[in-house]
């Protein structure tokens, strides 16, 4: 028998064969021979999303140009199902909207309806292409040969929504030519019932969990914003069409329930109120255990908009995970705890708000955490976690993962430092919402029947807020600074980690208008200097301009004006150091390994990479500085005070082309405004 090499030339010389076919008469026998070969291997030796995008670009290419099946039977031999592109079936359609007629087309119209069943089972159905897939579905159900085939897939389709009346018209004139199709009556009852309940005045949203936000922050605008008389004018023509709804079944392996999956609509033009939007997931069974509700559209919409249903979800919520993770029998499985974990996560993300017994749970759990079991879950979860004070933050979060973080492998400090950034930018997105958009937060913690006061309320407070901004922004660099210096073979990913958490919290800081909450330490400032790619100096280059630009502001410069002279003695030593090649002053000798006893702080620039570089890596390092200076040093005028001529800035912008465009803009900027010289 064939062993898989065998199979894997077979295919190559197939596809070969195809990048080069010749549509000369002679060699359409040699296509279809070649295409046989390739449909008897294909099951031993599957062909991978490069070469299945030959297959299509081929097809495409010759699609008017052969009348006979050749190209039919090798769609449908040796294209998978489960690889189908959806601009390659969208364009397909589009050709057969066009070519539906004709009885040459009929084998192709075969294969699409076979490939939409599996656009089904695969989840590839394109909604913005929708009217499309109808259009050319209730154009072939009128071929007799098709009906029975046509009818069940567009039932299946039509659980998507969009009915329109045309539809359901075509139906019921079907039906009367043929009366014994079952099919079609079964099509009609569905058609009629997704019309009914839609009551489409508008357009249609989906928000099929987890995706959806847009469609979501709608949704939380009508449950925070709207005023209690009505809705908003641009909400009165728009149906909310809720698909692929989870109702209880039976239990089921890997933590998520076994489901019906069903279809609702909420028809907005005829709600007046929110309570009346509310009132719509009164009438609904829910099922009652929380892993299968947070796993359930409507579950978790209901759990949202539902102000009944708060309480019974935090009550539910702190036992599940309590019997989860303190249970001593091991009666949940690990794929269980895995999936709760998960659900919550992608929970919070779509409220966009740390929920208070989640966070509480993490308080408990991460003392005794060993760091290992459901890392990337819990880690997830840290993300979002919201505290009442500093005392707080410190012992219950930061302290714990200090001291995991201190005995992971680089990988997972890199994971642990990603996460600390995310977690900045979330407190920075909910204490805008809560003082700018003055947003009440949901899923408040319980105490006997009261609801206990607000992990955040520390937010509503700007003395407050700025000081525990400041404080954790210290921490996060001070723990990024620890990682690095502690790693030799992972330090250049972790500055560049590092630099790439800076560069997105400065970006959050003026998306909420709260700038230099994080100020970067010196270490984090000159440790890239050491770095063996321009990457990284590059990133530091864009950070401090950064900072530069905020001394424009008279407000920020009188709150932040000691951090800003800071900030001017950096960035001339970073330049007196990136263009010469030498030097720091006295101010900022020794600060790049704070860690470093004052007895023994180096007197010259090579001696405090010693002990902490190898000598590989001291050479790289210095290799890349030296090319910096080399190349801004290459002529005699670099080393007079500015550039004033014009043919001298010619010059210095030819000499800095060849650095990156981040570095180079930043050693001209400050060239010119004789920073260092």
């Amino acid at each position: 028998m064939a062993d898989q090499q065998d199979f894997q030339d077979v295919k190559n010389e197939v596809l070969q064969f195809i990048r080069s076919f010749n549509r000369s008469n002679n060699h359409r026998q040699d296509l279809k021979n070649k295409l046989e070969k390739l449909h008897k291997v294909v099951g031993y030796c599957p062909l991978t999303q490069q070469e299945v995008f030959i297959l299509m670009t081929t097809f495409f290419k010759y699609i008017d140009k052969f009348k006979d099946s050749t190209f039919q039977s090798f769609l449908i031999s040796c294209i998978p199902d489960n690889q189908l592109d959806k601009k390659f079936v969208r364009d397909l359609v589009e050709w057969l909207l066009a070519k539906y007629t004709s009885k040459a087309y009929e084998v192709k119209c075969d294969i699409l309806l076979k490939w939409f069943y599996s656009l089904l089972n695969h989840n590839l159905i394109d909604l913005t292409l929708l009217d499309v897939y109808y259009t050319f579905l209730f154009k072939i159900i009128e071929i007799p040969c098709f009906l029975n085939t046509v009818c069940p897939l567009l039932f299946l389709l039509n659980h998507y929504g969009n009915t329109l009346p045309w539809m359901l018209t075509t139906a019921r004139t079907l039906k009367e030519m043929n009366q014994q199709k079952k099919s079609l009556s079964l099509l009609i009852k569905k058609l009629d019932l997704n019309q009914t309940k839609s009551q489409m005045s508008g357009d249609c949203l989906f928000w099929p969990y987890p995706a959806g936000i847009s469609t979501l922050n709608k949704i939380l605008n009508l449950k925070h914003n709207l005023p209690s008389q009505g809705l908003a004018n641009g909400a009165n023509s728009t149906s909310l069409a809720i698909n692929d709804i989870i109702k209880p079944g039976n239990p089921a392996s890997a933590g998520v329930p076994r489901a019906q999956r069903v279809s609702a609509a909420v028809p907005l033009a005829q709600i007046s109120t929110v309570d009346a939007f509310s009132h719509f997931f009164h009438i609904i069974s829910l099922p009652e255990d929380i892993l299968t509700l947070l796993s359930s559209n409507l579950g978790v919409m209901k759990t949202i908009l539902d102000p009944e249903m708060e309480d019974e979800f935090v009550t539910k919520l702190k036992f599940k995970l309590s019997d989860m993770f303190q249970n001593k029998e091991g009666k949940y499985k690990t794929s269980e705890c895995k999936a709760i974990l998960s659900y919550l996560y992608k929970f919070q993300n779509l409220i966009q708000q740390g929920i208070d017994c989640v966070s509480n749970f993490l308080a408990s759990y991460l003392k005794t955490w060993n760091g290992l079991d459901y890392k990337k879950e819990v880690l997830h979860l840290c993300e979002w976690f919201v505290f009442d004070s500093k005392l707080s933050l410190i012992h219950d979060f930061l302290k714990p993962l200090h001291l995991l973080q201190m005995t992971a492998n680089p990988e997972d400090q890199i994971a642990y430092i990603e996460m600390y950034g995310k977690l900045y930018n979330n407190l920075l997105m909910e204490s805008d919402k809560i003082v700018n958009k003055s947003q009440p937060r949901m899923f408040l913690s319980l105490e006997m029947g009261e609801i206990v006061s607000s992990k955040c309320a520390w937010m509503r407070q700007e003395d407050t807020n700025m000081d525990m901004f400041t404080s954790l922004g210290r921490y996060i660099m001070q723990e990024c600074s620890t990682s690095i210096l502690n790693s030799s073979s992972h330090r250049e990913v972790l500055v560049y980690t590092t630099l790439d958490l800076c560069v997105k919290c400065l970006s959050a800081e003026d998306y909420f208008n709260k700038s230099l909450l994080l100020m970067i330490p010196p270490s984090i400032v000159f440790l890239p200097l050491f770095s063996t790619s321009l990457r990284n100096i590059s990133s530091i280059c864009f950070i401090l301009d950064k900072y530069k630009e905020y001394q424009k502001s008279e407000r920020l410069y009188g709150m932040y004006e000691a951090e800003f002279n800071l900030i001017d003695g950096y960035i001339e030593d970073f330049i007196n150091f990136l263009w010469r090649g030498n030097g720091w002053n006295d101010r900022s000798r020794g600060e790049v390994f704070a860690s470093i006893p004052d007895s023994e702080v180096p007197h010259t620039v090579h001696e405090p990479l010693q002990g902490r570089y190898s000598s590989i890596q001291i050479n790289r390092s210095l290799h890349v500085r030296k090319h910096v200076a080399v190349v801004t040093f290459s002529h005699p005028i670099m080393k007079r005070p500015g550039a004033t001529h014009i043919t001298d800035k010619e010059f210095l912008d030819t000499i800095l082309s060849k650095l990156s465009p981040t570095l180079a803009s930043f050693i001209k900027t400050y060239c010119e405004e004789e920073i260092m010289f």
